[in-house]
């Protein structure tokens, strides 16, 4: 399965092994990754969303997005 994600005119397709359930969420719900994510990790995060049971990731796609195309100029 893949997730299409749109960043200004530029589109990518995330491919995901699983897509649960749909959630809505309001921003200020949002809050800040365990201070035991690992950097790399938490600076490709909005936040998360603490559910009953686990906490979903709220993934930030504009910086994913600049991080590829700066890879993409450097040479990488």
């Amino acid at each position: 399965m893949n997730v299409i994600c749109e960043s200004g005119s530029t589109l990518i397709s995330l491919q995901a092994d699983e897509i649960g359930d749909v959630v809505e969420m309001e921003t200020h719900d949002l809050e800040a990754p365990p201070a035991t994510t690992a950097d790399g990790i938490k600076e490709m995060l909005e936040g998360v969303y603490k559910m009953p049971n686990r906490i979903l990731s709220i993934v930030d796609v504009d910086r994913i997005f600049n991080r590829i195309n700066n890879h993409e100029k450097i040479g990488g």
